[in-house]
């Protein structure tokens, strides 16, 4: 949904898209296939169909919040955890998804220790990722004297491109923009149920690309 105060400066729209509902780029889908890009935005939400997203989004999004809340709103770690959990609680596991069940209970309630650790560092999946994630937020910001959360953007690429890319920022800091990710394991037939997928060496292509156009 765009925020009036954004709509509201748009140039004309070409008729293409007031025709097929296309008002705009986001640049969380400037890695989404073309052809998904298109039924989502001109069949899928003007018949208002939504694709629920799975548990691990909806992780992602709680440790955000938690994130948020220690970082930015000063919130007590254990008040925050407990509303992350509270959030994630609320998760509609999709019934299309049979692994989507699994994954929850997973991330909720499975005990992990951090490989060598000293003292060892031990907690639930959902647990330790929100920690691990406002560690970096914290990190990330040391020396800034304000941390918010980030606006509503939007950015017109041109020449050649019709319409304006828009989309809300994580956080901001020093005048910088900060977009938080989160990592969660693949399911295996191992004892444990899962494999841990480590963090890559280097950012993401797909997360420069949505981070560059902020």
């Amino acid at each position: 949904m765009v925020p009036k105060s954004i709509d509201q400066d748009f140039d004309f729209l070409p008729v293409w898209a007031e025709r097929f509902n296309f008002k705009a780029h986001s640049p969380s889908g400037a890695n989404r296939p073309t052809g998904k890009e298109i039924f989502e935005k001109v069949i899928a939400r003007p018949a208002k169909l939504y694709d629920f997203a799975g548990c691990p989004a909806t992780a992602g999004r709680v440790c955000e919040e938690y994130a948020r809340q220690i970082v930015v709103d000063g919130v007590p770690p254990g008040e925050a955890f407990s509303n992350c959990v509270s959030k994630f609680d609320e998760h509609r596991c999709l019934e299309h998804q049979p692994d989507d069940v699994i994954k929850h209970s997973l991330i909720r309630d499975a005990v992990y220790t951090v490989p060598k650790s000293d003292p060892a560092e031990t907690g639930t999946i959902l647990e330790l990722t929100a920690r691990h994630l406002a560690e970096g937020l914290r990190e990330a910001t040391a020396g800034a004297n304000i941390v918010t959360t980030g606006r509503w953007v939007s950015s017109k690429l041109e020449p050649g491109n019709e319409l304006h890319h828009i989309g809300e920022m994580d956080f901001e800091a020093q005048g910088g923009v900060l977009e938080t990710k989160t990592r969660w394991f693949s399911l295996n037939a191992s004892e444990r149920g899962y494999t841990v997928r480590s963090l890559p060496k280097k950012p993401d292509p797909a997360h420069v690309q949505q981070v560059a156009l902020y």
